[in-house]
């Protein structure tokens, strides 16, 4: 005789064949959103850069005129700002300014960190490359899982929980580093930014869209 059925959350297919949750999710497979995320990420970042640059050179067309011209004034201005520089990593103030321009500042405290000539400095460029490891070991852990892509809550995945958190502090540590460029166009052409472009946003989209992509995570490797 025949035992009652117990219901096991699966539905069946026309063959026949029991469908499991997992594999009725990755029946419609979200792999592009994790990618345009990454793209979009890029295209919003060198557009900000285009625009900032055209909004400067509108306003300070009509200040050209006063631009000196002659060499040796542009290579003395040039040697005073680095100078001033010099006087604000060692915590002097030049001209006797309050404040200094706060631009300057930030650009320059950000060249200090990301260098490593101070003890944050250097305990910056440790964490980064510790985290990147670390990064790289969570991601042959995900690899070695089957399928490339999963249908995993974020709640339930501990490796995308500790991931998040390192890409969190990848981010930051992004931000710090565009302060610090001279040229921020090139910046965001550099093969570590785009590093950052394909592992990053990556990790905030699995959150929302409740799956997991490993995608581009090797890039991460790159940083070693």
């Amino acid at each position: 005789m025949k035992g009652v059925g117990v219901f096991t959350g699966e539905t069946t297919a026309p063959s026949g064949i029991p469908i499991t949750a997992d594999e009725e999710c990755l029946k419609e497979r979200k792999w592009w959103c994790f990618l345009l995320s990454s793209i979009f990420t890029f295209l919003m970042g060198i557009v900000s850069v285009l625009i900032q640059r055209a909004i400067y050179s509108i306003f300070c067309r009509k200040y050209t005129g006063l631009q000196v011209e002659d060499e040796y004034s542009q290579a003395e201005l040039r040697r005073q700002q680095e100078e001033a520089k010099k006087l604000r990593l060692q915590g002097q103030n030049p001209d006797g300014q309050a404040d200094g321009d706060f631009m300057s500042e930030a650009k320059d405290w950000a060249g200090e960190l990301i260098s490593g000539q101070t003890g944050t400095g250097r305990i910056l460029v440790c964490l980064v490359f510790i985290l990147s490891i670390s990064s790289l070991v969570i991601y042959f852990i995900d690899a070695s899982s089957e399928g490339v892509e999963q249908c995993i809550p974020w709640a339930e995945n501990t490796t995308q929980q500790i991931d998040l958190a390192f890409n969190i502090f990848f981010m930051v540590y992004f931000f710090i580093r565009f302060i610090a460029a001279s040229d921020k166009f090139w910046f965001m052409l550099e093969l570590y930014s785009f590093v950052d472009y394909f592992t990053i946003p990556p990790s905030f989209v699995s959150i929302y869209l409740n799956r997991t992509w490993i995608g581009l995570r090797f890039l991460r490797a790159l940083r070693l």
